[in-house]
């Protein structure tokens, strides 16, 4: 893990989308799919054998089981229900990455589960009781969501994560996917949001007013085309920042 950084960056990977060879040199995390929404038994593995030869710490990517719709969809199925296929998810991650070597440090929820439990008190609550099962494990939320003070008033330690390549509402709440405008495409606007997530001042939300974001680490989807461009433009900026040079 690079630790030269003041923030850190993660990458939601082993999702079958052909970068992660490229994208783990990049990153200091990774979050690998774990069969909610994509990956199975030799994904992980190769994800993790990846992340073993670039030091990057791993987490596991838990979903809604959902993989025909990429995790973007909410099943209707009990609470009690979802957390067993949630623990599965990551069970066998867990295992996956002990055969390999490493020891997993956090678990970060995938799409709809993670938009729903930023703002939703019952899947928050669901996602504490994920937590109680994995102890020692980090759970990287939606950065000034409720959720955040939900899940560290039930003593689970939260990392609070932000979105360089992702549009935001002026609530401080990501832009849905289904939207035409809810991923960064503009490599000067990325650039512009990156910074102003490091120093923590205002960027554009999608209807130009101002929106302030204070996280901890800055996540690059590995799922778009432009995902390694992203990646290096947003690690230049990190470690430009950290080490106190304009740019």
């Amino acid at each position: 893990m690079n630790t030269s950084t003041r923030i850190f960056i993660n990458a939601d990977l082993g999702e079958g989308c052909g970068a992660d060879g490229d994208l783990f040199p990049l990153v200091d995390w990774a979050n690998i799919a774990c069969g909610g929404h994509a990956g199975d038994a030799l994904s992980m593995q190769t994800a993790c054998e990846l992340a073993l030869a670039h030091h990057v710490v791993v987490g596991a990517h838990p979903s809604y089981p959902d993989r025909e719709g990429f995790g973007r969809r909410r099943p209707d199925i009990p609470l009690n229900r979802l957390l067993d296929e949630l623990c599965r998810q990551v069970e066998a991650f867990e295992q996956v990455a002990s055969r390999v070597g490493l020891t997993p440090a956090h678990i970060k929820p995938h799409g709809q589960l993670y938009n729903d439990a930023a703002v939703n008190p019952d899947v928050a609550e669901l996602l504490v009781r994920l937590m109680e099962r994995f102890p020692g494990r980090r759970l990287l939320a939606l950065a000034g969501s409720p959720q955040v003070g939900w899940c560290r008033s039930a003593g689970v330690e939260v990392v609070e994560e932000a979105f360089p390549d992702r549009a935001y509402t002026r609530e401080g709440r990501l832009v849905p996917r289904q939207f035409a405008h809810a991923m960064v495409r503009d490599p000067d606007q990325l650039k512009k949001q990156t910074l102003a997530m490091l120093n923590h001042t205002p960027f554009q939300s999608e209807l130009g007013e101002p929106v302030v974001v204070k996280a901890h680490t800055l996540c690059v989807h590995g799922d778009i085309p432009q995902a390694v461009d992203n990646a290096k433009m947003i690690r230049t900026v990190v470690n430009s920042v950290a080490r106190g040079q304009l740019i």
